[in-house]
């Protein structure tokens, strides 16, 4: 059964390859801005990466126990691309959107995550 559950979330042939800004949470806090510099500081910071990508589907929500939305989407992203262990407090940009991470999941087999994402918002 849990080869048959990571063989349909890693359906790669319902996934397409794309570059997406990946932003790691590194600070807690907002953003701060520097008067005397007019420098921002981001509690993020980003690295652009490649990733296929695909819509979440019904048997994602199966397992993930959640609601899911149109919008929704899963990135399969190689961990030696990030700086780190992904997290729900991270977020990536894709598109003309901003997605919050909400569900990580390693595989145990390779070097890859899936990672579940909502539009910020909740849009």
């Amino acid at each position: 059964m849990i080869q048959e559950d990571l063989k349909n979330a890693l359906d790669t042939t319902a996934l397409g390859k794309v570059t997406i800004t990946y932003k790691r949470f590194t600070a807690e806090g907002s953003a701060t801005f520097n008067p005397a510099t007019g420098a921002v500081t981001s509690p993020y910071s980003s690295k652009t990466i490649e990733a296929l990508t695909g819509p979440v589907t019904n048997y994602d929500a199966s397992l993930l126990d959640i609601e899911v939305r149109a919008t929704d989407r899963k990135f399969l992203v190689n961990v030696s691309d990030l700086d780190g262990e992904p997290t729900d407090r991270d977020i990536i940009e894709y598109g003309s959107r901003t997605y919050d991470v909400y569900r990580v999941i390693s595989c145990p087999v390779s070097n890859a995550v899936v990672i579940y994402a909502k539009v910020s918002g909740g849009a």
